[in-house]
């Protein structure tokens, strides 16, 4: 076996993961609540690469938040596994007005065989939801990007297991958005992943980067939808028998189409001499959104990418912090009263000391990185009184 050399750390005050007799309520403020909170007000996250903090963190995440988090993720999945079942089944009997119609067919006994288990998973997830508003504080709670997702899923589910009930004519269509709100939900879950956690986090801040380029883009397909369809809603005997201008919704369907994914049919060249003006809108449109707008798009994308790449993996173990803090308040203290939640299993989870062993390269490397920015805000203090002092 290998030797490697370490260092003994440690923490220089007492409980720094917490007071043990205050976490059986869930009312522990440690310090790891403390550094996520602050990284998240002031949206910076380079306190994650402090040695103190990951080793807080880790504590943590591998004495009890990794247990709950594993287990919340295989109660999702099972009850992905039947909201998909349960959807499949709907689809097949969405036609179907009457239940006793309903329970002749093979589709609609498995979909009210399902129903009873979908419907209280969903029940459950949405008083968990919540108490963790209660919990956290609406403020707290709503300053998580996931939580929205989190309210959309089982709101929307049970939204469907109404319209089930009802045999409504829209439960197919609300059922098809709900399926795919819960795949993206499984996302939600690589925040807890080293690999899935940097990679989703940065896709989801590129998204944020390109928010206002979106606008525009949607405002340019508005308007040019609206101008092919006054030049061509009835002029184009073409397009006319193809209905693609007839209203604007439908142009903002083909304008979609042919302007982003460049995908269209050789039929706006027949009778082309007929209507040079939607000839003249066609081309100002491809030039104006699959040329300059979409190669535009790739350049910020780009550059989102390069500037995210730098910091993701700060902001996985930020949003790592959340989870466990999070679970804290709520999942803990359950967890605590249904297992061991003796003093000695306290004295386990939230020591007086907190004794961390580095290998010495990690050791000096951290020391290093440390002189850095100690010269850096040296050098920035000494900058900041030479212009106090000229001004």
């Amino acid at each position: 076996t290998r030797k490697v050399e370490v260092v003994a750390l440690r923490v220089p005050f007492e409980y720094p993961l917490g007071h043990p007799e205050a976490a059986r309520t869930g009312a522990s403020a440690s310090l790891l609540h403390l550094v996520a909170s602050a990284a998240g007000v002031q949206n910076s996250f380079e306190v994650f690469d402090a040695l103190l903090v990951r080793a807080m963190l880790q504590f943590k995440w591998e004495h009890f938040a990794k247990d709950i988090y594993l287990t919340q993720l295989a109660a999702f999945l099972l009850h992905l596994v039947l909201v998909c079942a349960f959807s499949l089944a709907l689809s097949d009997t969405h036609t179907v007005d009457t239940w006793r119609a309903l329970l002749d067919r093979d589709a609609g006994v498995l979909a009210v065989a399902l129903f009873p288990f979908v419907l209280g998973l969903s029940i459950a997830f949405c008083v968990i939801e919540m108490k963790q508003l209660l919990v956290d504080g609406a403020r707290e709670y709503f300053n998580d990007s996931f939580k929205y997702l989190d309210l959309i899923t089982v709101s929307l589910q049970l939204v469907v297991d109404a319209l089930f009930v009802t045999r409504s004519a829209y439960m197919r269509q609300v059922c098809a958005f709900n399926v795919l709100f819960f795949f993206f939900k499984i996302l939600t879950f690589a925040r807890g992943f080293d690999q899935w956690g940097p990679l989703v986090r940065m896709i989801m801040k590129v998204c944020h980067e390109v928010r206002n380029f979106v606008i525009v883009v949607l405002v340019g397909i508005l308007g040019f939808a609206m101008a092919m369809t006054v030049a061509l809603g009835t002029k184009a005997r073409a397009y006319e028998d193809n209905r693609k201008f007839r209203t604007p919704l439908k142009a903002t369907y083909w304008i979609t189409k042919a302007g982003l994914y460049q995908f269209d049919s050789l039929e706006h060249e027949i009778d082309s001499d007929n209507y040079p003006d939607g000839i003249l809108l066609f081309e100002i449109m491809m030039f104006a959104i699959a040329l300059i707008l979409l190669n535009l798009l790739i350049a910020i994308m780009n550059s989102a990418y390069e500037d995210v790449k730098i910091i993701a993996s700060l902001e996985v173990l930020h949003q790592k912090a959340k989870i466990v803090t999070s679970m804290e308040k709520l999942w803990l203290p359950l967890w605590l009263q249904w297992g061991d939640d003796s003093n000695a299993r306290l004295a386990a989870l939230f020591p007086k000391w907190l004794h961390i062993l580095v290998p010495l390269g990690t050791f000096q490397h951290e020391r290093l990185k440390l002189a850095k920015r100690q010269a850096s805000a040296d050098m920035n203090a000494f900058a900041f009184a030479q212009l106090a002092a000229t001004a």
